[in-house]
């Protein structure tokens, strides 16, 4: 017997259930509105981080393959 149905049925009807108990706020709390201000500043800083270093990788491998180029043309002499 398959039981997914079953068990997808009663987890929806949880989780509905626990929405309509725990209830909704209509504005975040001043702490709330802090915390995601301080999440959104740390995931632009980290974003910002990721691009510099990808740049910095792409600069890198470019300077190794010039590099690469120079010594391989070395090489056939």
């Amino acid at each position: 017997m398959n039981r997914a149905p079953l068990l997808r049925a009663v987890l929806v009807a949880a989780i509905g259930a626990a929405c309509c108990v725990g209830g909704c706020t209509k504005a975040p709390s001043k702490d709330d509105q802090s915390k995601l201000e301080e999440a959104k500043t740390a995931a632009e800083s980290a974003e910002k981080k990721l691009y510099e270093t990808k740049q910095e990788r792409m600069r890198l491998e470019t300077e190794k393959g010039k590099k690469d180029d120079v010594q391989s043309k070395g090489d056939d002499k």
